[in-house]
C-alpha cells in the first residue's frame, strides 16, 4: 500500500483547524469537525457535500454511525447533536454534561451513544427512546 496524495485537505480545509475526523462503515462519506461547524465530503471524488451548523462553540468529537445515517457531533458547548447524513437536518440535541465534550461514540447497532466529559462523567444515551 502506497502513500496516497490528499485531495480534500489541500482543496476545502487549507487554513482550517481539523478538531476530529471520521469515516463511514462503507468508507463513502468523510467527516471532519471545523470550528463550530461539522463538514461531510464524498471520499471517492473529494466533492463537499455539506456544512452542518447549530453548535455555539467549538466542536471537539464526531462519530458516524456504523450504518452511516446519523452523525454525533459534540464540544465547548456542552452539547450532542445529532445529525441525519441524507437530509442534512439536526435531529435533536442532547444536554447533561456540566463542562466541554471531549468525546462520543455510538454503538455498532446505532442504539446507543456513550459521551465523556471534563465534569468527569460517562453518560450512556439511548438513541431509541430519547433517554439518558
Amino acid at each position: 500500500m502506497g502513500f496516497v496524495q490528499p485531495r480534500i485537505a489541500a482543496n476545502h480545509l487549507k487554513t482550517t483547524q481539523i478538531s476530529d475526523i471520521a469515516i463511514s462503515e462503507d468508507s463513502n462519506i468523510l467527516v471532519a469537525s471545523v470550528d463550530k461547524t461539522v463538514k461531510l465530503w464524498d471520499i471517492n471524488s473529494g466533492e463537499e457535500l455539506a456544512i452542518l451548523e447549530s453548535h455555539s462553540a467549538p466542536i471537539l468529537t464526531i462519530a458516524i454511525s456504523s450504518d452511516g445515517k446519523t452523525i454525533a457531533s459534540a464540544g465547548s458547548d456542552k452539547t450532542i447533536k445529532l445529525w441525519d447524513v441524507e437530509s442534512r437536518q439536526l435531529l435533536r440535541t442532547l444536554s447533561g454534561h456540566d463542562g466541554w465534550v471531549w468525546s462520543v461514540a455510538i454503538s455498532p447497532d446505532g442504539n446507543t451513544l456513550v459521551s465523556g466529559g471534563e465534569d468527569g462523567t460517562i453518560r450512556i444515551w439511548s438513541l431509541v427512546s430519547q433517554s439518558q
